[in-house]
């Protein structure tokens, strides 16, 4: 009885770094892509404004 309760556990256990594992990877390709949109932005706010100030 004891050894089974502590298998349930272990696969419990088990499952809920699998789900954290899953969680994790898709947070953080979110936040890669949150970060390269981000850099994209940054980069065309900084190319921006010299190309303004010549068309006038």
């Amino acid at each position: 009885m004891e050894i089974e309760m502590v298998n349930v556990k272990y696969n419990w256990l088990k499952y809920l770094a699998h789900q954290n594992l899953k969680i994790l990877k898709a947070t953080q390709a979110k936040w890669r892509r949150m970060w390269r949109n981000i850099s994209l932005n940054g980069r065309r706010a900084a190319t921006a404004p010299p190309t303004f100030e010549r068309k006038w």
